[in-house]
């Protein structure tokens, strides 16, 4: 694991016998997922300098101190390089594959946490 962590390699397979057991354990268990996908979202993606993505559709329409926030990359994770972006990336799309995964799977999932423009 520790290789794979300096490689930078997100590859995740969620097909395999520990991600089935893990899966079928969830249902066995009758868990309900609350995945909290909009907080993730944020962390993963938004980086200093751009819209963050919950805000590109109302960003004109917002007070300039809440396009200040958005733009600010507040709450999204430390990005020192190209490489280290694209796990980020790659690591929120595991996400969603995994999300994806336990809603077919049939485990409960319950909605998360909401992104918020600040100013709702």
């Amino acid at each position: 694991m520790a290789e794979r962590r300096r490689t930078g390699q997100t590859d995740l397979d969620l097909n395999s016998q520990p991600a089935n057991d893990f899966v079928a354990l969830l249902k066995q268990l009758h868990t309900v997922i609350d995945p909290t996908m909009g907080a993730w979202e944020n962390t993963y993606l938004d980086r200093p300098g751009q819209v963050a993505r919950g805000d590109v559709a109302m960003f004109e329409r917002l007070p300039v101190q809440v396009q200040r926030s958005s733009k600010s990359g507040q709450g999204a994770l430390g990005v020192s390089d190209s490489a280290t972006d694209k796990q980020f990336r790659a690591s929120y799309a595991n996400m969603l594959r995994m999300l994806k995964k336990l809603y077919d799977s049939g485990v409960q999932i319950v909605a998360g946490t909401d992104a918020e423009s600040g100013c709702i």
